[in-house]
């Protein structure tokens, strides 16, 4: 069994990696303002991407920018299994031009995906989706991972630890997993510790 204080000296601990700790990487700067503004234009849009691609992270990402730029967010998180939205009890419904996030966007029923995108453009409220797969949507950004991507983000989480997880390392999981990030990182983390045990238990 690990213990609680391996635990908290593992940088890919779930405390660190999960989606609203990291900020999602583009590839030049500027990206990040581009992206909105194409979003505000368009009146919502769909982020696609595989499984582990970053969708979660780069929501996160442009809620915080969205917010920033004085814009009401509601953000909602579907799961596996989730046909529909569940029953919110807001003080007051979304105003006109404020935004309402759906992570998870292909769990919903075809139906309800057609009727929440057209409450929204009935009530002028700007959808943005993540989905495994494109929908019917005004803007579409599509997400491919990469390997750079990925040993930038080691190497960041592993500053103040030592690079126990080399880019190689991060090049052959990377490979392995099929660009899937977020297992990466659980591998990450399984590799870090093994490694950091083998060098305590050697003889001093």
């Amino acid at each position: 069994m690990i213990q609680p204080s391996r635990l908290a000296a593992n940088p890919f601990s779930t405390c660190w990696i999960r989606p609203d700790r990291q900020a999602y990487r583009f590839t030049r700067p500027g990206q990040l303002g581009q992206l909105v503004e194409h979003l505000v234009r368009a009146g919502g849009g769909q982020v696609v991407g595989p499984h582990g691609a970053g969708k979660s992270t780069l929501l996160f990402t442009l809620q915080e920018e969205l917010v920033g730029r004085g814009y009401q967010v509601i953000r909602i998180q579907l799961h596996a299994g989730q046909r529909s939205l569940a029953t919110r009890r807001e003080s007051q419904p979304p105003a006109a031009g404020s935004w309402l996030i759906i992570d998870g966007f292909e769990q919903l029923a075809a139906w309800r995906r057609w009727k929440l995108a057209w409450q929204c453009r009935r009530s002028r409220i700007h959808l943005l989706v993540s989905s495994h797969r494109c929908h019917r949507f005004p803007f579409t950004w599509q997400m491919s991972p990469r390997p750079e991507v990925a040993c930038e983000l080691v190497d960041q989480l592993q500053q103040g630890s030592g690079t126990v997880v080399s880019s190689q390392d991060v090049k052959r999981l990377f490979r392995e997993h099929d660009g899937n990030m977020r297992e990466l990182l659980f591998a990450c983390y399984d590799l870090f510790e093994i490694r950091t045990r083998r060098q305590s238990a050697r003889p001093g």
